[in-house]
């Protein structure tokens, strides 16, 4: 299976949307509308050879916007994350897991399994999503640590959000985050699994020295060449 990122206009992107939308009306009969930052997709071959989205995650960055799931908590998610963690956490350090769909449930779990490598390559320190028992259950399976912070209680949604959403409040949702740094451990488990095919890395660089340490360095750069 490919896996990349899927961007606004563009293929991979509407056929992300829609499997997330039929995903949901066969599973909860619910009516949503995925609007995500990209998706994360996972590509396969159909029956015909051609290329087709088989997998997707959506993700958010919760420096762009309102998270969904944000809806549900009395706080933004950085200041629970803060008192979870009980250290500071920056806005621009979240992102958030919504709308996983797939057609092979195989297809699906690789792409949970590799949500925090995902995170943490793009510079993310933790993700939060808003998770069923099932996605809570399949969260254990694959070691991924969800905390929880809230469970979304059907009483205190509006009548059309509970109709829109069909059963999928019946699911027991809970909205929590996963810590990324406590999985750098188990990438690990995953060599020889996956390889990046086009890799382009942006390194975060040190703030702006003061001339004289900066002209220190680069003396100290010309004598390590």
């Amino acid at each position: 299976m490919k896996i990349k990122f899927a961007w606004p206009n563009t293929r991979e992107w509407e056929d992300a949307v829609r499997l997330a939308k039929e995903k949901y009306v066969q599973s909860f009969n619910a009516k949503t509308s995925p609007n995500p930052t990209c998706f994360v997709v996972g590509i396969l071959p159909d029956e015909s050879g051609t290329e087709t989205v088989a997998a997707c995650a959506g993700l958010t960055f919760a420096d762009s916007r309102q998270l969904f799931s944000e809806q549900y908590l009395p706080l933004p998610i950085e200041q629970h994350i803060q008192q979870a963690e009980n250290q500071s956490v920056e806005r621009n350090a979240i992102v958030e897991v919504g709308s996983l769909a797939s057609v092979y449930p195989q297809a699906g779990s690789e792409l949970a399994r590799l949500m925090p490598l995902i995170c943490w390559c793009i510079g993310m320190r933790y993700f939060i999503c808003t998770s069923t028992v099932q996605l809570r259950k399949l969260l254990t399976k694959l070691n991924i640590a969800f905390k929880p912070l809230l469970v979304v209680e059907q009483q205190n949604l509006s009548e059309n959000m509970v109709e829109r959403w069909g059963s999928y409040y019946e699911q027991q949702p809970e909205t929590g985050y996963v810590c990324i740094a406590q999985h750098a451990t188990n990438f690990g488990s995953h060599t020889g699994l996956f390889m990046f095919e086009n890799l382009v890395i942006k390194a975060k660089l040190p703030p702006k020295q003061n001339p004289v340490t900066a002209k220190k360095d680069k003396e100290d750069d010309y004598a390590m060449a």
